[in-house]
This record gives C-alpha cells, sequence and structure tokens, in this order.
C-alpha cells in the first residue's frame, strides 16, 4: 500500500501501553444486528436506516461527552469493544467505517467546542486502533488533495469551490451545522468530504474499512 509518507497503517495496529487486547471474532453477525447493538446501548429510537441510525449514534456519542455523562457513555463504550472483538467484518464496517469516522469528523470541527482529547481518552483499545487508522487515512487524503482537487477540476467544465471551514461556520441552520459536522473533516485548513475520500480510494486503491480490516488481521492471528 502507497501512503505518500503516512506511517504504515499496520502501525495504528498497536495496542496503548498497559491495555492487552483479546479479539476473537467468534460471533459473525450481520450490518443490521451491529446497528441495533449499538442504538439499543445509545438508548435511542430504532427508527431510520442504518446509515442515520449510525450517525443518530454518532450525536449522541458527542452529546454524553458534552454533558459529562460517563454513565450514558459506558454502554455504548463497551458495544462498540465488544462488536470490534467479536462481531467480524461487518462490525469493523459499522463501528470503524461509520461510527467512530462520524465521531471523528464532528470533533475535528472546533465549531463543536469537544476536541479529540476530550473522546480518545474515553475509548477502548480496540477502538483507538481503529481511530489511530481513521486518522492516518485522512492525513493520506489530506497529502493527495491538491491531485485529488486537480482531476476534480479536469473533469469539471467550470472550476469547482471547495467548501471551506469558513464557510461552514457561517452556516445559520442547525440542521447543516450538523450535516457539514458530520460528512467533513477539518485538517490542515481544509476540509475533507465524502467525493475526497472516494477519489483517493479509486486512484491509490486504500479503503477505509479495508485498512481498518488490515490492523486487525494480527491480533486475529494471534487468537488462531
Amino acid at each position: 500500500m502507497h501512503w505518500s509518507g503516512v506511517s504504515d497503517p499496520l502501525d495504528c495496529s498497536q495496542p496503548t501501553r498497559g491495555s492487552p487486547i483479546e479479539t476473537s471474532h467468534d460471533l459473525e453477525v450481520d450490518r443490521d444486528e451491529v446497528v441495533a447493538e449499538l442504538v439499543s446501548a445509545a438508548l435511542i429510537s430504532a427508527d431510520g436506516t442504518a446509515l442515520d441510525l449510525t450517525e443518530a449514534v454518532a450525536w449522541r456519542f458527542i452529546d454524553l461527552v458534552r454533558s459529562g455523562d460517563s454513565q450514558g457513555l459506558t454502554p455504548i463504550i463497551k458495544a462498540i469493544e465488544r462488536l470490534l472483538a467479536e462481531g467480524g467484518d461487518e462490525a469493523i464496517d459499522v463501528v470503524g467505517a461509520g461510527l467512530l469516522e462520524d465521531v471523528g469528523n464532528i470533533v475535528s470541527h472546533p465549531t463543536e467546542g469537544i476536541g479529540e482529547a476530550h473522546v480518545f481518552g474515553l475509548l477502548g483499545p480496540r477502538a483507538r486502533i481503529v481511530w489511530r487508522c481513521i486518522d492516518a487515512f485522512f492525513t493520506a487524503v489530506e497529502l493527495r488533495l491538491p491531485e485529488l482537487e486537480e482531476a476534480t477540476n479536469s473533469e469539471a467544465k467550470e472550476r469547482v469551490k471547495r467548501l471551506t471551514p469558513e464557510d461552514a461556520a457561517r452556516a445559520e441552520s442547525e440542521d447543516l451545522r450538523r450535516f457539514i459536522a458530520k460528512t467533513y473533516r477539518q485538517s490542515g485548513g481544509q476540509l475533507i468530504g465524502t467525493d475526497d475520500l472516494l477519489r483517493y480510494e479509486l486512484l491509490v486503491g486504500n479503503w477505509l474499512t479495508a485498512v481498518i480490516t488490515v490492523a486487525f488481521s494480527p491480533l486475529r492471528m494471534r487468537e488462531d
């Protein structure tokens, strides 16, 4: 894999010191079961699509961090750890390239009033591995943004204006602010969106879920 100067994604499989990791993956659950467990842990309504519910859990997590509600956070954190330990590839996709990516995107925006430090220390060892993988992935995308932007503009009839953090800060609608915070990650003074991720994945051949899965491979082999 080519990471443009970013550390090899396997580096993010190293557990936090003093946090031994056991990973069995004996229980293979499907996507709906993963989402259902997260929704149950977050104590939110189960109405909506899997994508909507995962986003709702992310915002519930953020609200609990803001309020310092450790009692409400604990079941979600435990569910995340259990699913990453036992849930297989579907859990990695939903929890990693879904819930934790959403949470990471939200806290990257200063307007949300919560930084990464507020969240990372609360996570269990498996979730920290995923968090570091997501961070490394976005850093790799950020380093290739000029190339990705050139490719975008070469396909468009007119130069495409990127959404900026200043644009995001001017959002007056609460719904629009939440959409931008969840959908875009602020990094290096720029906003990285889904279109950037897709172009990067097609250009380089690195897919976020695959990168996280590779990071967990050594843990699975230890159990085998």
